[in-house]
């Protein structure tokens, strides 16, 4: 299997946002709140942090990282456990 490093999911923030968010949402994003599908609306100002959702439903924030592997468990030791192998 090749990669190609040049595509823009790999070197611009945006689109490897938005790639993720295809991969983990194919059918738009689920609220790790309520579970609603394709109800959020995305915050698009620019003082928001790229990936900020609020659902529509239960009104409560989320981002497209809220929930996985990746997230901010631990508060300090944050992807901590990333570069343990």
């Amino acid at each position: 299997m090749t990669c190609d490093l040049t595509n823009p999911i790999f070197t611009d923030e945006e689109a490897a946002g938005k790639h993720f968010e295809s991969l983990r949402w194919p059918d738009g994003p689920i609220c790790p709140h309520c579970g609603t599908v394709n109800e959020a609306t995305e915050f698009k100002g620019e003082s928001t942090r790229p990936g900020l959702y609020k659902c529509r439903p239960c009104q409560k924030p989320f981002t497209r990282h809220h929930g996985h592997a990746t997230t901010n468990i631990g508060g300090k030791e944050k992807n901590k456990h990333l570069g343990k192998a």
